[in-house]
């Protein structure tokens, strides 16, 4: 059985994340609506994945409300099931989901391998600089002293922000599966944060982003 978590409020309308696939997710306009794609939606990504599996049935484990602060910032959903102690079989099962996932933005960036970005300047390449800088972000959302990161160089042309930036994010995804699988911290807008939520987030984005560039909408 999939289990289902639901954050109603998710970008202005409502996500079901199925909260043992990191990353895979049904958003849409309402909750019903969401959850009628589930199905849909963990089949094609265990189809993408590799992982084969269950994909019809599913249980709504949670529901919870995201809050949107005066400024706008979503405080998304927090579920218990994100609370849950990590394994580092599960760390490295999410490293390749999200391995995956930034492969699959990069064929969608470029032309051909080997051939420049298409339409270097344009949102094409805005996008990846937005999946890189929400990527960075995400990783490292669980680490204590936030005054000790090192962040990769941003005014850099492209081809040296994709080269600095994914190993940045795998390197402290992997980070997280250090000690006993839990490591939770709160940051300064009230948002809590965790391992489980932070690969679910983190995959889910850039995959997003990726189906954005496939299907020709180039926003960032």
């Amino acid at each position: 059985m999939n289990r289902v978590g639901l954050d109603l409020g998710f970008d202005g309308g409502a996500a079901a994340w199925v909260l043992d696939l990191s990353g895979c997710v049904a958003t849409a306009p309402t909750d019903v609506a969401a959850l009628e794609a589930v199905p849909a939606r963990i089949c094609a990504f265990r189809a993408w994945a590799g992982e084969p599996g269950d994909c019809t049935d599913f249980e709504i484990a949670e529901r919870v409300e995201t809050r949107v602060l005066d400024d706008g910032y979503e405080v998304n959903a927090t579920f218990e099931a994100d609370r849950e102690p990590i394994t580092g079989a599960e760390i490295m099962a999410g490293l390749k989901r999200i391995g995956h996932a930034h492969g699959r933005l990069i064929d969608a960036g470029y032309a051909m391998p080997g051939s420049s970005l298409r339409g270097v300047g344009t949102d094409d390449e805005e996008m990846l600089r937005h999946v890189l800088r929400a990527g960075i972000w995400l990783a490292t959302r669980t680490e204590p002293d936030q005054g000790a990161i090192r962040f990769p160089a941003e005014d850099v042309v492209i081809a040296e922000r994709v080269r600095d930036g994914f190993p940045f994010i795998d390197w402290y995804v992997a980070r997280m599966a250090v000690g006993d699988g839990v490591r939770q911290r709160t940051d300064g807008r009230g948002e809590e944060w965790t391992v489980r939520k932070v690969l679910r987030r983190l995959t889910y984005h850039a995959i997003d982003h990726a189906e954005q560039l496939e299907r020709g909408e180039m926003r960032s």
